[in-house]
């Protein structure tokens, strides 16, 4: 097969990692893999790795477009004229299937094949509010994604936890029962390898530094409260975003900045070095399944988490599903999940490391693969299509969402 993927940019980021991992099981299958950017934010050493695998091509290059929108909003190039004979002699060119992640990818995929051009496209739900806008009903866009929803086959949606597709079989009717769930698959480390875990009072996070990873912020609080106590455990969370400068408020206000640390950025091969002789690994995402597999015991950050709680370590779990606040699963405060730990014996401990590794194995890119080519072969073509006057109300409607009502889900992804 030939596959194309449509997405906004690469940066350092749970999803963009599992596109890394998939992309190589697909390439080593045979397959050929061709990725189309709309945006300019890209991780050097990602899009070093992905084109190993991959054809790499950039939207700008295919679109009438001055140099002053060059690196600006990727919906503003929706309404730029496109250059169809290149991009079609470039890019589409023996493409059986295209994968598009979100809405946006959705529009750009529109865009190009709006020559009745008819490709197979399939969608995923990475994220449980993708194409959830329910208190957004004034919006032309969120009637364009209803749309897009209603006339998707059930066969063209992958899911990558029991919680989301729940939720869209409830929301949608029941239409998706039959669609795929699947994990966000991870590469295992080699079977025999030694937790890289040590019993100690250090403790790591490593992923973006979001609104909704409240965990970041209760970790604070955790930290200072043990402190109090006189138990002294220090805290180093790697990753950057929007919540940054709050952090390191907080931090300052406690005094506790010899404790709690937050470093930034790191490269995703540093990811092993970075979580080695580690009680504890806190987070969600990809990033806690994979710190799992090296064998260190991984805590649940539930996703917008009001309170320092959590379901416990990934391990106490045993679906795909385990960092949604929507999980029906007893909580415990954060500092009760450290103080068990740091009390066990080394050999219970060990033990506890072990069963990391153990859960992670349930996440295996192996197994991501063979239902992602699953799900491609079996995907049906769709009716939906908006023509270039429609287009362009759903990207000022969605422009308009941001500026008027930023505080929305969806305009705080745009």
């Amino acid at each position: 097969m030939k596959i194309l993927f449509v997405y906004t940019s690469l940066p350092k980021g749970g999803i963009e990692t599992f596109f890394l991992r998939i992309v190589k099981q697909l390439f080593e299958e045979g397959h050929e893999i061709k990725f189309l950017f709309f945006g300019s934010v890209f991780d050097n050493e990602l899009i070093t790795e992905l084109e190993k695998y991959a054809k790499i091509f950039k939207i700008d290059d295919y679109l009438f477009i001055p140099s002053i929108f060059k690196n600006k909003t990727p919906l503003l190039k929706l309404l730029i004229p496109i250059k169809r004979k290149k991009l079609q002699n470039k890019i589409l060119e023996g493409v059986t299937h295209i994968h598009a992640p979100d809405f946006n990818s959705i529009l750009y995929v529109n865009k190009i094949l709006n020559t009745g051009q008819q490709i197979n496209i399939s969608t995923g739900v990475y994220h449980i509010n993708e194409y959830n806008f329910s208190n957004s009903s004034i919006w032309y866009f969120k009637r364009i994604v209803d749309k897009f929803i209603n006339y998707l086959p059930w066969q063209n949606i992958i899911f990558f936890n029991e919680i989301c597709k729940d939720f869209y079989c409830k929301k949608f009717n029941q239409k998706f029962e039959n669609s795929l769930v699947t994990p966000i698959g991870i590469e295992l480390p080699l079977i025999g390898s030694s937790p890289l875990a040590k019993k100690n009072n250090e403790i790591v996070s490593i992923g973006r530094l979001t609104q909704w990873k409240k965990y970041n912020f209760h970790m604070i609080e955790v930290i200072k409260s043990l402190k109090d106590k006189n138990i002294n455990i220090r805290y180093d969370s790697y990753g950057d975003g929007s919540q940054l400068d709050s952090l390191n408020k907080k931090v300052k206000q406690y005094q506790i900045q010899h404790l709690v640390k937050f470093h930034g950025n790191i490269p995703y091969s540093k990811f092993r070095h970075t979580v080695t002789n580690k009680l504890m690994f806190i987070g969600g995402g990809t990033a806690l399944i994979e710190a799992s597999s090296l064998g260190l015991p991984s805590l649940i950050g539930i996703e917008n988490e009001d309170e320092p709680c959590s379901f416990g370590f990934l391990h106490n779990t045993d679906t795909y599903s385990y960092q949604e606040k929507q999980l029906n699963l007893p909580k415990k405060k954060i500092e009760e999940y450290i103080l068990y730990l740091i009390g066990l014996s080394q050999e219970s401990y060990q033990i506890e490391c072990e069963k990391a590794k153990e859960r992670a194995k349930d996440f295996g890119i192996q197994k991501t693969k063979k239902d992602f080519l699953t799900f491609i072969n079996a995907s049906q073509s769709s009716k939906f299509q908006i023509n270039q006057y429609q287009l362009a109300r759903v990207v000022f409607s969605m422009l308009l969402n941001k500026i008027f009502f930023f505080k929305t889900n969806y305009s705080k992804r745009l």
